[in-house]
């Protein structure tokens, strides 16, 4: 993806590209898209505090719908666009959540008081802190603090933390701007979407929506926060928070943004409006 940007092309193009390629006929990865975006949903419907049951998924089952013929290569990646969006919207949501700021400040105390991610990241090298948080979150499933889960929910989870955590560094060493940021988390979630689907793209519907909005939910956000919480050193700790609230209060004025979005059903759109 970094590469692909470099040639002058987004993160949402690089992954609709991605996906467009992928092995599978138009209307089966359509429909398999469909089923992350509900991921997605689910994963928003956790942070406005809506039961997953009110919220409106899409529906994957009418096979009609989901026919190679009404899936041109063009539809297909306009579609699969959407979700990149959808996906980078929701690593915002992410750093702009009450969860992220109160476990960011609290670090692990705010999900059961323990030692275990500190113990594995304290000193970690870069290149290995994924490796590191994802044994740590292993441990955290084992005692309780986060619900049950793979491991390959747990090792999306590092990324997408580790890499936000470092551009959030960044801002606070002075060496890149809220903005920057913000760009940088948003196309760290496009990417770890991208794994996601690799990964999951062939289980069944319940289990993508799971692994998605676990991902990119509330849970997501407390771990991300926690671990941001425990990386930071101690006399970083003012500027943490004065950083967090700066970039939180620019993802929900993104976030509030309205625009208009082509989405799967053609007799919908979604007001979303989006700059890269």
């Amino acid at each position: 993806m970094v590469e692909a940007g470099e040639n002058g092309v987004s993160a949402e193009q690089w992954l609709a590209k991605d996906i467009a390629a992928s092995s599978g006929g138009n209307g089966e990865k359509a429909r398999k898209a469909a089923e992350f975006l509900n991921g997605i949903k689910n994963a928003e419907a956790s942070y406005i505090d809506v039961d997953s049951a009110e919220t409106e998924y899409i529906d994957t089952e009418e096979a009609e719908n989901w026919e190679d013929d009404n899936w041109n290569d063009y539809k297909l990646k306009d579609a699969a666009k959407s979700i990149a969006i959808e996906a980078g919207k929701a690593g915002i949501r992410e750093v702009s959540s009450n969860v992220f700021l109160k476990a960011s400040e609290e670090g692990i105390a705010s999900v059961g008081d323990k030692e275990f991610l500190r113990d594995t990241l304290i000193g970690g090298a870069h290149k290995g802190l994924k490796v590191a948080v994802s044994a740590g979150l292993a441990v955290a499933e084992e005692t309780g603090i986060i619900p049950p889960t793979t491991f390959r929910v747990l090792a999306a989870t590092a990324h997408k933390t580790v890499e936000s955590m470092s551009a959030i560094g960044d801002v606070i060493k002075g060496k890149a701007t809220p903005l920057e940021a913000m760009k940088r988390i948003k196309n760290t979630a496009v990417s770890t979407f991208s794994a996601m689907w690799e990964q999951h793209k062939d289980s069944v519907r319940g289990e993508i929506i799971e692994a998605v909005g676990s991902v990119f939910g509330i849970q997501g956000a407390l771990v991300a926060g926690a671990v941001n919480g425990l990386m930071t050193e101690p006399r970083d700790e003012p500027k943490l928070v004065t950083v967090l609230k700066t970039i939180g209060n620019a993802a929900v004025r993104f976030l509030n943004q309205e625009i208009r979005l082509p989405f799967f059903n053609r007799n919908k759109t979604k007001a979303f409006q989006y700059t890269d």
